[in-house]
This record gives C-alpha cells, structure tokens and sequence, in this order.
C-alpha cells in the first residue's frame, strides 16, 4: 500500500454502526454505540507537536473525547489495573 492511496480507501471505510463494548472491572459494564458515544461526551482538539534532535519536526492535530470523561461513564472498580 503506498500512502497515497490511504485516503481513497479511508473514503470507503464504514464507521456506522460501530460498537464498543466494556467490560471487566467496571461499575457500568455497557455496550456503546459510537454515535451515542460522540453525543455524551464533549469532543475535544488537539495538536502535539514532536521534535527530533536529528532536525525533524512535525504536528499532529487529534480530535476526539477525552479518555478521563469516557472513565466517568463506566466508572473503572478500584480493583482495576488497567484501562
């Protein structure tokens, strides 16, 4: 696959309907559909800038929700290693 044509196939690519699942250690285990996900919790912006000592640098903008107010949602057990 050359970069080039990743946008071309990222135009076909189906997100609707889409799921995401929790489970395990969680007060709320539910399952999620991404579009009631988008609509509960605040969309949030971002650019990380990364610089390397070798000249190179470059910024990335990132949009989506933030990962402490999804935990709200779920409300991980104080048992729970990971998330």
């Amino acid at each position: 696959m050359f970069k080039g044509s990743v946008y071309k196939k990222a135009a076909r690519l189906r997100t609707s309907p889409w799921q995401v699942e929790v489970g395990g250690l969680v007060e709320k285990p539910r399952v999620f559909d991404v579009d009631e996900l988008l609509r509960a919790l605040p969309m949030e912006e971002r650019r990380y800038r990364f610089r390397c000592v070798e000249a190179w640098a470059m910024a990335v903008p990132w949009t989506g929700v933030s990962m402490g107010a999804f935990l709200k949602l779920v409300r991980p057990l104080s048992s729970a290693r990971y998330v």
